[in-house]
């Protein structure tokens, strides 16, 4: 029963949060919630294939923009990117999702509000 509501807790963390702490197969990766009071930051969370030059890429899209805190880690040919980033317009939201998707490594990529 326990295990049970381990792995509830952490699926509901991941869906809401992004963050994949404990995971077996997957890389680690969690940042401090966003407060409900800041309404301008969005979590960027992309799963891409493991090689050389994808953050490069990601910092470069988001260059533009505040981060205001990032973290990254991997797990063999797999990793996981979250980022906290600072919109002033819900359209730049679109526009940050479309070229983090547009990575030819892109696995996955998700906007948290």
């Amino acid at each position: 029963r326990m295990i049970g509501i381990e792995v509830a807790t952490s699926i509901v963390k991941y869906i809401n949060s992004g963050a994949s702490v404990n995971a077996v197969n997957f890389a680690e990766c969690d940042l401090r919630a966003i407060p409900s009071t800041d309404l301008a930051t969005v979590r960027i969370v992309n799963v891409h294939q493991n090689v050389p030059g994808v953050l490069r890429q990601i910092n470069n899209i988001l260059a533009d923009y505040n981060v205001n805190k990032q973290i990254s880690d991997s797990k063999g040919d797999v990793a996981y990117f979250m980022a906290d980033v600072t919109v002033n317009d819900p359209k730049e939201i679109n526009t940050i999702y479309e070229q983090v998707t547009a990575i030819q490594e892109n696995i996955i990529t998700r906007v948290l509000f």
